[in-house]
């Protein structure tokens, strides 16, 4: 089938890879913050409350992704999609079907309808 795609490849803006302040990679590019935005995103297009995750560090991270009010070492589920993205970019909301972009703006999904 012409233009199908069955997997998609997104790269969030490189400040969606910066740690934040709290966490001892402070600025420097972190594994664990682009994953876990990642995976706010895959549930901000989804539209899901709840999503298996391969392990974050909570506190590289700097939030409580699972909601046990605890900063856990091996969280593997993000419940209740966070309004905002980890790391450096803590300003930018995760807004529903919408692909953020560097800044505070965000480019809807194809996903999302009109």
């Amino acid at each position: 089938m012409a233009g199908a795609a069955t997997d998609v490849m997104i790269r969030l803006p490189e400040t969606f890879r910066r740690a934040q302040k709290c966490s001892t990679a402070n600025g420097r590019l972190s594994r664990q913050v682009y994953l876990a935005n990642l995976s706010i995103l895959e549930m901000a297009i989804k539209e899901l409350d709840r999503l298996s995750t391969p392990e974050i560090d909570e506190a590289k991270v700097c939030a409580d992704l699972n909601g046990d009010n605890d900063t856990e070492i091996r969280v593997q589920v993000i419940k209740d999609r966070p309004s905002r993205y980890v790391g450096r970019p803590r300003v930018s909301r995760s807004t529903r079907c919408c692909i953020p972009r560097a800044g505070n703006s965000c480019t809807r999904s194809a996903m999302s309808g009109p």
